[in-house]
């Protein structure tokens, strides 16, 4: 799955903004109260239901409509969009759910999705989805949206949370991002890690061997011995460093 755009309209301090994703990877940056997080909170909405959440105490992602909507607008409504592109092989499971919901066949490996949902009070939700650039009837474009969050395509990590010492705590966040990596990132990041280490420990050795020598000027025998610290993704055991 790709995300290809992300709109909003009296959300927050997105007034009336869109966001084009024109890359593989990209890198939101701003001021203070810019619109950083509300951005990253459209994205969650769309494609990551609040029950998901890994840790008891969460953060919610749920729209609600008095305090999210744009304050210096007298606006009656929140409207935040999503526009992604499917895989047929890759996302084959959301695939087929928007195959099943599409009145017309689905042509090619690739789907385009164009999500809109409308905020009009606390209980009221309109939710539209144009499929390769034709729109399908509202209950359809709900399950597409349903499906969507069901299937937690995300991991979002919020570094200035309160909540980021819990969630460090334990080793709980190697083992998260470790069940959302494929095999493939995995043995590149196994590879990093080990060329990684062998810098370290060459590193560790010429450190002892000065350190070996200071510690030799004092009266009494000392043994110096340093290693590295074993704190990777699927590690499962810890070495310290000791003297």
């Amino acid at each position: 799955m790709k995300i290809l755009r992300i709109s909003s309209k009296n959300f927050k301090t997105l007034e009336d903004v869109n966001v084009r994703f024109n890359s593989h990877y990209c890198t939101l940056s701003g001021q203070n109260n810019a619109g950083k997080t509300a951005i990253v909170q459209i994205i969650t909405h769309f494609l990551l239901k609040d029950e998901d959440d890994f840790f008891p105490i969460r953060e919610t992602k749920r729209i609600k409509f008095p305090r999210d909507r744009t304050q210096w607008k007298n606006e009656g409504f929140i409207s935040l969009g999503i526009d992604v592109e499917l895989d047929r092989e890759e996302d084959s499971e959301v695939f087929f759910v928007v195959q099943k919901m599409t009145p017309f066949e689905i042509d090619g490996n690739k789907v385009s999705l164009n999500i809109t949902r409308e905020f009009a009070d606390e209980s009221q939700i309109n939710t539209s989805c144009i499929v390769n650039g034709k729109p399908i009837d509202p209950q359809s474009s709900s399950e597409i949206v349903k499906k969507l969050q069901s299937t937690s395509n995300i991991f979002v990590h919020n570094s200035t949370s309160s909540l980021r010492q819990y969630e460090y705590f334990g080793g709980g966040i190697i083992e998260v991002v470790d069940a959302q990596l494929t095999p493939s990132d995995k043995k590149k990041i196994a590879d990093a890690e080990a060329n990684l280490q062998s810098k370290v420990r060459q590193a560790a050795r010429q450190h002892k061997e000065a350190l070996s020598e200071l510690l030799g000027k004092l009266s009494g025998a000392y043994q110096v011995e340093l290693s590295t610290t074993a704190r990777s993704l699927g590690a499962d055991s810890d070495e310290g460093a000791r003297l």
